[in-house]
This record gives C-alpha cells, sequence and structure tokens, in this order.
C-alpha cells in the first residue's frame, strides 16, 4: 500500500473543552494515512483496529520497491559489464585476434 500513517492529537468541536487551551488534554491518537495521488495529497482517517493491518501492508509495499530498486540497480550494472565485454571482444576483432 502507497502512503504513509500517522498519528494526531485533534481539538474537539466543543468551545468549552480543555483541548482548545491546553495541548497536552487533545483527543486521540487518531491514525491517518497519507498518499500523494498526480500533485494533491490526500488524507483518510483509519479506524483504530485497522492501524496493524495497514502498517503491515506499508511495510510490505516498502520492501517490495526496496527489491525491484536492486533489481533495477543490478541490471544496470550487468548492462555496463556486458558493454565493457563488447568493447574488449570489438577491439580483439580490429586486432585480427581470435577471441578465446
Amino acid at each position: 500500500m502507497r502512503g504513509i500513517l500517522r498519528s494526531r492529537m485533534l481539538r474537539c468541536g466543543k468551545k468549552s473543552c480543555r483541548c482548545h487551551t491546553d495541548p497536552a488534554f487533545r483527543h486521540g491518537p487518531y491514525w491517518y494515512l497519507y498518499w500523494r495521488q498526480g500533485d494533491r495529497m490526500h488524507c483518510r482517517y483509519i479506524p483504530p483496529d485497522k492501524v496493524e493491518v495497514f502498517q503491515q501492508a506499508i511495510a510490505a509495499r516498502q520492501a517490495l520497491n526496496a527489491g525491484i530498486r536492486k533489481a533495477h540497480q543490478d541490471m544496470k550494472n550487468m548492462r555496463w559489464q556486458l558493454k565493457g565485454v563488447q568493447m574488449q571482444m570489438a577491439g580483439v576483432m580490429l586486432e585480427g585476434r581470435a577471441v578465446v
């Protein structure tokens, strides 16, 4: 799953509540999923009983992305190595020597 989870402590709608004057009395934590879609940032409330499921899904996607990045880098390195071998072979062929 794409995005990050963040907890927030919020003020309620009652003007007489202490949460309006003292940040230590804010309500929560309330969990929200944040993700970017195009140029816009979106967020959605996550119920407390679903937070662990979302954390696991986000961790799984991060692990998958890390594997994809590593595979991409490995392929890049192999292409450079292949290009070097091809250049060596081309040099050998130009000199008229047999390729071993």
